[in-house]
């Protein structure tokens, strides 16, 4: 599977829940097998200007783990931007689920 995490950091979210989906997404983490073979990861941060803050191909050999999808999450940095949820879906069907940067053909495509 290729499972993309969209994180809200704008000001409607604020910080306290920031840090609460931050918390889900660990937990949710935890549900998958995450390795070169089974379950990638992607994460992209929406604000006024969505990053993306891994790709499904950004891990690679022993980083390819649950551990190090959690550090690069329990990093992120609150921004208060505005939301901009169309333009983060723009770039994970255009860029994050693109072959190039590591989406799987035959790998099920989820956004959370």
């Amino acid at each position: 599977m290729d499972l993309v995490f969209m994180i809200d950091s704008s000001e409607s979210v604020g910080l306290e829940n920031f840090n609460n989906i931050k918390k889900m997404v660990d937990k949710t983490l935890t549900l998958f097998t995450i390795s070169e073979k089974k379950t990638h990861v992607g994460v992209i941060v929406i604000d006024s200007v969505p990053h993306i803050e891994l790709n499904l191909n950004t891990l690679k050999g022993n980083n390819f783990t649950q551990d190090h999808v959690m550090k690069v999450v329990d990093s992120l940095q609150f921004i208060s931007g505005q939301t901009r949820i169309d333009l983060a879906l723009r770039m994970a069907r255009k860029e994050i689920f693109s072959k190039s940067e590591g989406a799987r053909k035959d790998a099920g495509k989820v956004k959370l």
